[in-house]
């Protein structure tokens, strides 16, 4: 099953991810046509512009690019079920200013084998 970047770019697919360089706040990228194809929702988000590919040309609405500063930390997030956890592998990285909270106690636990809850797990805090 494919996913993200959605683009033949990339040879990945959702069981087979990556690698994928996680930019921080600062960090500067050449850009390259599989650069603008992993990266081009956060830049697009940050600079409220359209980028786009013209040939070997980076072009972010009309202006000729040939790097990029990430103004934001960027984070993979991922879920515990690969096929079904609708993560960072299908919709790309989350910005910093996404993020709102902190996970601190375990909410809900299943046995994977036996399908049965863990109540010995449940509401455990998180270390």
């Amino acid at each position: 099953m494919r996913g993200y970047p959605y683009s033949d770019m990339v040879d990945w697919d959702i069981m087979n991810f990556g690698p994928l360089y996680l930019p921080a706040k600062g960090d500067v990228i050449e850009m390259t046509s599989k650069h603008v194809a992993l990266y081009r929702n956060v830049i697009e988000w940050e600079q409220k512009k359209k980028l786009l590919l013209r040939g070997d040309t980076v072009l972010l609405n009309d202006s000729v690019i040939h790097t990029y500063r990430f103004k934001e930390n960027y984070y993979f997030v991922a879920g515990d079920k690969v096929m079904n956890s609708q993560d960072s592998r299908y919709w790309g990285l989350l910005p910093e200013p996404f993020i709102v909270g902190k996970a601190v106690r375990i909410w809900k636990s299943v046995d994977r084998n036996t399908d049965k809850i863990r109540w010995n797990r449940i509401f455990k805090k998180i270390e």
